[in-house]
């Protein structure tokens, strides 16, 4: 009877557990579609003023610039405009997550693919950033919000990877429980 009422405290314990690692995975994941959209909103606005070649509606002082950042050598790579590049990585990431809980093959590797991507991205928008401050000495509020937004997608995606291995860890140890 005792082991009856501790296997049952056990499992209902095990249960709340793994709801609760569920409705935390489920906020980061709706968390991160927020994220890659505003990224796709700032993408997109950034694309449209390099390639019609409109000024951004930026503040101007002395400091903040963002169309002499946008006009700069640094603002193509390649000769393609960074601000497609950061539209692509953030409609990439946006696919991937939509894909996620709809494609086996996704969703098995999706959470170190995105890993991947804003950890590559975190990377450029550093480079970006030091451009930014030491060489053209001119700053972009919409550069530097993509770069935040990119950092706290770094950390999201970073998050994601590490509980999906305690995921598997908590599963092989639900596993053994049962056996």
């Amino acid at each position: 009877m005792a082991t009856n009422i501790s296997t049952s405290a056990s499992s209902q314990s095990t249960a709340s557990v793994a709801d609760s690692r569920q409705k935390s995975q489920n906020h980061l994941y709706w968390i991160a579609i927020l994220m890659t959209l505003v990224g796709i909103g700032i993408g997109l606005y950034l694309t449209y003023v390099k390639v019609a070649d409109k000024e951004a509606v930026c503040v101007k002082t002395s400091t903040f610039d963002c169309n002499s950042v946008q006009t700069s050598a640094y603002s193509e790579m390649l000769g393609i405009p960074v601000a497609f590049i950061g539209l692509a990585a953030y409609g990439t990431m946006l696919g991937i997550l939509l894909l996620e809980r709809r494609v086996s093959l996704v969703q098995e590797y999706s959470r170190v693919l995105l890993f991947a991507m804003t950890l590559f991205g975190v990377v450029y928008s550093a480079y970006l950033t030091y451009i930014e401050a030491f060489v053209l000495e001119k700053w972009c509020l919409w550069c530097v919000a993509s770069a935040l937004l990119m950092v706290g997608l770094f950390v999201l995606s970073l998050t994601r990877v590490m509980n999906s291995f305690s995921d598997d860890e908590f599963e092989d140890d639900e596993e053994l429980a049962a056996e």
